[in-house]
């Protein structure tokens, strides 16, 4: 299965550098029509609850983004529209949309516009670079954004990628475990699901009540297959893990585990305010360390079998005489560098002298 992934056109590194702007960007009310590139607060009614928002804000983008909420070119929808205005919108949703209540639906909506705001965008200048905190120049920051979309497009690529890839091993696999080691799993799926749920005030009784189901309904049509894809998932890159003997090295582990609690940290965790002290402490860095070692691993799973999908598998045998080279060579670059250490003041001085005292000597003697 051959990995496809091509870096990013230069209109996707613009096109990250405009919503950058769009970030640091002023705004101010204007009494006048929505136009191209202003920020729109709307209320938005519907019969539907999932598309009921108020004072939502827009903003009207001159090129198409498949990420607008409710559906790419909303926004176009309110061109034209005044403070106060009201309009009412028709969109049918495709078959395959993301949102259940949403799949192949007609909806329509209210849109009622309550403050029109122009934009005014930030210069390109080395000054916007030095704010956003991307380097001292334009060309530094140029550089910063396109390193992180193409990241970004590789990692999207890399999930559909070993999706795929993971789903024709499967289809040829058979698969050996305990029906409670699947209930666990579901039972993950639920708490993930619950969690994210929190973070938007809703819990899980709340949320069976909008999509018209019950929790055992739910669990037997959407707990259950996700469950299953994630376990099985997990039992593929075990076995990649056991037979490849892949380990996890210290350094790995370490810069694993400091960008985990980095980002743990930038999300509001104080290591100071963890219950239960030192030893809550304790368990929160053994519990961070196993999240690391785990998300190494997996990593190497995946990297294995993408060389094996690609036709560059190497065995363990071949892994570890390849790294027993390696050692070589840096020890004999190691004792070469020692070899050609710079002289010491002392030698250079000791060495310079020698040929005045040989004059003298010699001079001496006649």
């Amino acid at each position: 299965m051959p990995y496809e992934w091509s870096e990013p056109a230069e209109e996707e590194v613009t096109k990250a550098l405009e919503d950058l702007r769009q970030m640091y960007a002023t705004t101010n009310d204007v009494q006048r029509e929505v136009e191209e590139g202003d920020y729109v607060l709307v209320d938005i009614k519907s019969e539907t609850t999932e598309m009921n928002r108020t004072g939502f804000a827009a903003f009207v983008r001159k090129e198409a983004r498949d990420t607008e909420w409710p559906y790419n070119g909303f926004a176009k929808e309110l061109v034209g529209m005044k403070p106060d205005d009201k309009k009412t919108i028709k969109h049918t949703f495709p078959e395959d949309w993301e949102v259940d209540e949403l799949k192949g639906r007609e909806v329509e909506m209210e849109a009622t516009v309550k403050t029109v705001r122009a934009v005014t965008l930030p210069d390109l200048d080395d000054e916007f670079a030095k704010t956003v905190g991307a380097g001292e120049t334009l060309d530094d920051l140029m550089e910063a954004i396109k390193k992180d979309v193409e990241n970004r497009s590789k990692a999207e690529y890399d999930d559909r990628y070993f999706v795929d890839l993971i789903e024709k091993i499967k289809e040829g696999a058979t698969f050996k475990y305990h029906q409670h080691s699947l209930e666990h799993e579901g039972e993950h799926v639920l708490e993930d699901l619950s969690n994210r749920l929190g973070q938007q005030g809703m819990d899980l009784d709340t949320y069976f009540k909008v999509r018209n189901t019950t929790r055992e309904q739910f669990i037997e049509e959407e707990v259950k297959p996700v469950a299953k894809k994630r376990f099985e998932r997990s039992l593929i890159l075990d076995e990649i893990v056991r037979q490849e003997k892949l380990e996890v090295d210290d350094a790995s582990l370490d810069t694993e585990f400091n960008q985990t609690l980095s980002a743990l940290t930038q999300q509001g965790l104080d290591l100071n305010k963890v219950k239960g002290g030192k030893k809550g402490q304790q368990q929160l860095a053994q519990a961070v360390a196993m999240e690391s070692a785990n998300r190494v691993l997996t990593r190497r799973a995946l990297d294995m079998l993408k060389s094996i999908a690609v036709g560059e598998y190497k065995s363990p045998e071949e892994r570890e005489a390849e790294a027993q080279a390696a050692k070589v060579v840096e020890a004999v670059e190691e004792v070469s560098v020692e070899e050609k250490a710079p002289e010491t003041e002392a030698d250079s001085t000791s060495d310079s002298e020698a040929p005045e005292a040989e004059k003298k000597s010699s001079s001496d003697g006649e």
